[in-house]
């Protein structure tokens, strides 16, 4: 595995990393930039398994946060069978199929098995145990979840989307407090990801901190974006 690249072609995996660099800030604007570079890179090389994950990746992150998921989970599908026809070795493709079988098809032993396949062939995937951890608390699994997760945190410290799923974790398990404390440091490391903010006012609504929530919320539309999401959780909390 040390010695195994992906493609021949320099501009194609240029291209990637460019793709790679877009995609993790999880805002639809650059998810649909990461995309773009990932189709090119596809046009340099139409084998290149990576690329095709990133798609993957992409799409499926836009069905859960942007866009209608019947329109971009299919389209996540796809790509991944697609890359995993070019290198059915290829753990973060696994990730994907397991993210598409937890979220879109609730299929959840699939899920599971995929999630599992990915940790065997790449150890050092942030993803695949991070999403490992959604799976578990979608399963009532919740210390498993934050063993998962924690993990996740390990090979990835300053990721928002991980830093902030630890809190997840202790929300899940009604634990809010310690939900509250930590996705307050992740806003402080990085005060424009809009999901922190949710989970932050929603942490605030469970203790019944309504004036807390609402404000949570309203910063988060000011300062983060101004996600559908958010604003249907402020009209919650109101």
């Amino acid at each position: 595995q040390l010695a195994k690249h992906h493609t021949d072609n320099a501009e194609a995996y240029q291209l990637y990393l460019k793709g790679q660099y877009e995609w993790k800030k999880f805002t639809q604007e650059d998810l649909q930039k990461g995309i773009d570079y990932y189709n090119q890179a596809i046009a340099k090389d139409p084998n290149y398994a990576l690329a095709y994950a990133g798609l993957s990746s992409s799409y499926g992150v836009l069905g859960n946060s942007y866009l209608p998921p019947n329109e971009t989970f299919p389209k996540a599908k796809a790509y991944a069978t697609r890359a995993l026809e070019l290198d059915e070795t290829l753990g973060e493709a696994h990730t994907v199929m397991g993210a598409v079988n937890l979220l879109y098809d609730w299929n959840w032993a699939e899920a599971e098995r995929e999630f599992k396949r990915a940790q065997v062939l790449d150890p050092n995937d942030e993803g695949a145990y991070n999403l490992y951890g959604y799976f578990l608390n979608a399963m009532g699994r919740f210390d498993e979840a934050k063993v998962e997760t924690k993990r996740a945190q390990e090979l990835d410290p300053l990721a928002p989307m991980i830093n902030t799923d630890v809190g997840v974790d202790s929300y899940y398990a009604r634990q809010y407090d310690e939900a509250i404390a930590q996705i307050e440091k992740t806003i402080n490391s990085d005060p424009h990801f809009f999901i922190a903010y949710l989970w932050l006012g929603q942490a605030y609504e469970q203790k019944k901190m309504h004036a807390e929530a609402i404000a949570t919320f309203q910063k988060g539309i000011d300062q983060a974006e101004r996600h559908p999401q958010l604003l249907a959780s402020l009209a919650h909390a109101y």
